[in-house]
């Protein structure tokens, strides 16, 4: 037995990912669950396993009373499945149940009871074995809850695993996240074993399988944003920061920075040598067209900036309304819009 629950201890701690301080205090609490389901064994079972060599010590902690004395409520209810804290008192037990243990056990005594953990039986392997896995369920479900709602707004990597009524299911190393189709980008397919980047959006504690659900996306500015992060050193660094983005997921991006050093120029950094590093952008947005604009305290310039290189005649802002009326030539029009408003809806 000591060699099966080693042997298992370390299956569970490569192939789940859990410590071999949580996987030993779930075997733990699965043998003291299933020892409490044997009438002959003393109540409120304690088990302590030894991970270097498998050793399992058990025993139970219990008061000594007459035959003829009730049990307390309290000290019953310790001996159901779902009792497994330690208790702060000691629970009672019959003289004539305790002597099978201790000879020498006089009434009043509290004694600690030795017990044999092979005396707890096959039925009671099979229980510990079924509470073991329930509880590494429960385990391995909350870490992955702690895991990825620390991770919300990053970027992390995926392969797709298989499509489900349009969604797509990522295989994200100890788990599987969804990428719905309202998080996908439209100029974008995927087949099964396909690795993509996106962004964790979301972290659903779900009942289907115990699994928490991880939602991604591909289509969230969070995307573009964290992409030029990794590609922009001077972002990452924080020399220049990205001020805001407005995006049409799959056909086009605006994103609008400035510089806080006066000798790094925002766009130039973004852009790159001969445009490598926006095209880095681009090719991982599958061909999305990036607009980077240059920041301005200025509305008017702002505004004159992220229409570039449409040639406005005049800009009126009202700032009560909040509304801007921008004057182009007529024959700058069309491009001011933009193909189906896009350049104009962004720009807003």
């Amino acid at each position: 037995m000591k060699n099966e629950l080693l042997a298992m201890i370390e299956l569970l701690e490569k192939d789940r990912s859990l410590d071999k301080g949580t996987v030993a205090s779930v075997v733990e609490q699965a043998i003291e669950t299933a020892a409490r389901r044997i009438d002959s064994i003393p109540p409120g079972v304690r088990v302590q396993l030894d991970t270097e060599t498998g050793t399992i010590r058990a025993y139970s902690d219990v008061l000594v009373i007459a035959d003829d004395e009730e049990i307390p409520v309290e000290d019953i209810s310790e001996e159901t499945e779902s009792e497994i804290d330690v208790e702060l008192t000691v629970p009672s037990w019959h003289l004539s149940k305790v002597l099978k243990y201790v000879p020498t056990a006089e009434l009043g005594q509290t004694l600690r009871i030795p017990l044999d953990i092979d005396t707890f039986g096959r039925i009671s392997a099979q229980t510990a074995k079924q509470v073991i896995l329930q509880r590494l369920r429960d385990a391995e479900r909350e870490k992955i809850l702690n895991e990825y709602s620390n991770k919300i707004g990053d970027l992390i990597n995926g392969m797709v695993a298989r499509h489900e009524r349009g969604n797509l299911v990522v295989d994200i190393e100890r788990t599987e996240a969804l990428l719905p189709r309202s998080e996908q980008s439209p100029s974008e397919r995927y087949k099964p074993g396909e690795r993509l980047r996106a962004v964790v959006i979301d972290v659903r504690d779900t009942e289907e399988d115990h699994v928490p659900r991880v939602i991604l996306s591909r289509a969230t500015t969070g995307l573009v944003r964290r992409l030029f992060e990794i590609e922009v050193p001077e972002i990452y660094d924080g020399f220049v920061e990205i001020k805001n983005i407005a995006r049409e997921a799959g056909y086009r991006t605006k994103v609008s920075v400035v510089s806080h050093d006066s000798k790094i120029d925002s766009v130039g950094a973004c852009v790159g040598i001969r445009g490598s590093r926006v095209r880095n952008i681009v090719q991982e947005l599958n061909g999305e067209r990036i607009d980077i604009v240059r920041w301005s305290d200025s509305v008017e310039e702002y505004v004159a900036n992220a229409l570039s290189p449409v040639e406005l005649v005049q800009v009126f802002a009202d700032p009560e309304t909040e509304r801007i009326l921008v004057v182009v030539p007529d024959d700058q029009i069309s491009l001011a819009i933009g193909k189906s408003g896009q350049n104009i809806r962004l720009t807003s």
